[in-house]
């Protein structure tokens, strides 16, 4: 006999290995960037100890974006940091929008990007919430860390 505990632990489980890597989030949400007409993506960008994983440039403005498979207040604390250096900053979530998610969005200013699967394998991603612009942001700052080598 199976209890509901045990139920729901195995539930998690598959849950767990069902889910994407951090890099399938970061792959499909370059791929929507590229649809809404960012031309210039880089990955993984050092902003001191940390890094950045997409920061993106169309013309003149610059987007950041953290990724992550789970812990939105975990991925919205690190945007907050990007906040300088993109008009807009999102964080992209594998999932459908969860209450903590769109609450951490409305009351950041930073967007929701979520990715969910659209066939075995292959994932898509659109803006569950849109990130205003940003009043922290410092263009020069900006480019500095555009421009700042990849290893």
């Amino acid at each position: 006999m199976i209890s509901a505990l045990n139920m729901k632990s195995a539930t998690k489980k598959h849950q767990k290995r069902s889910r994407p890597s951090e890099n399938a989030i970061v792959e499909a949400t370059c791929e929507y960037l590229l649809q809404r007409g960012f031309k210039e993506l880089r990955f993984e960008v050092p902003m001191g100890e940390k890094y950045l994983d997409i920061m993106a440039r169309h013309q003149h403005e610059y987007c950041a974006i953290e990724a992550k498979v789970d812990s939105p207040t975990r991925a919205f604390k690190q945007a907050t940091r990007y906040q300088h250096v993109a008009q807009r900053t999102y964080v992209a979530l594998f999932g459908t929008a969860s209450a903590t998610g769109t609450h951490l969005a409305d009351s950041t200013g930073i967007g929701l990007i979520l990715v969910s699967p659209i066939s075995p394998g292959q994932l898509t991603a659109r803006i569950a919430v849109e990130a205003r612009l940003s009043p922290y942001f410092e263009p020069s700052l900006a480019s500095f860390i555009w421009q700042t080598e990849v290893d």
